[in-house]
């Protein structure tokens, strides 16, 4: 069972610190809905909150490399296959970072 013990914004997103029975998780969602969590149960909720954040965090950062990479590829001074590779590898670590929540 999970219970809110911890819920604030941070960014325009909502955290929601959650106390499970082997410990506290972080979810976040988006202010259009999307909801993710790094699915890592944390000992102390303080921990929980603060990898939240980072996971914020780290979405932004990867958000905006990406524009840059775009903004150069369109620019022409990054190739075709430069730009396709690094993108995959932005994909690549989301997933094991940003885990959608159902």
């Amino acid at each position: 069972m999970q219970k809110d013990v911890l819920v604030d914004f941070y960014r325009a997103w909502m955290i929601q610190v959650v106390q499970v029975e082997a410990g506290f998780q972080g979810i976040c969602q988006s202010p259009r809905g999307e909801r993710m969590s790094d699915n890592i149960l944390y000992l102390h909720k303080q921990t929980a909150w603060q990898a939240a954040i980072d996971l914020i965090d780290h979405y932004y950062a990867c958000y905006e490399i990406k524009q840059f990479l775009r903004e150069g590829y369109e620019s022409g001074w990054l190739g075709f296959d430069e730009w396709q590779q690094l993108n995959q590898a932005l994909d690549s670590d989301l997933p094991l970072k940003l885990r959608r929540v159902s």
